[in-house]
């Protein structure tokens, strides 16, 4: 799954409540996690779509329950958010 990056020349994205798609736009800073992410956005969980045999099948970092993944430049990841909020990326 690829996200579509908000501008580079952006400094935040605003996320509405439910489900949001999205992918880093100068990069992924090389100890970046969905925990980061999901802390970030104040999110429930963090899915990314992992390659498997030629079929993706989706995977989920929920705080408490799963153990976080890195993120990857290039990928896309899905957030669940309760409510508006301004989600700021990281530098590089």
């Amino acid at each position: 799954m690829a996200g579509i990056p908000w501008p580079s020349s952006a400094l935040s994205l605003t996320l509405g409540p439910g489900v949001e798609s999205i992918a880093y736009p100068r990069g992924v800073p090389s100890s970046e996690t969905a925990s980061e992410l999901q802390a970030r956005a104040a999110a429930y969980w963090v899915v990314r779509v992992v390659s498997s045999s030629g079929h993706g099948r989706f995977e989920a970092f929920v705080p408490g329950l799963s153990a976080p993944f890195a993120l990857r430049d290039g990928a896309g990841y899905l957030l669940a958010v309760p409510a508006s909020r301004s989600l700021t990326p990281p530098s590089r």
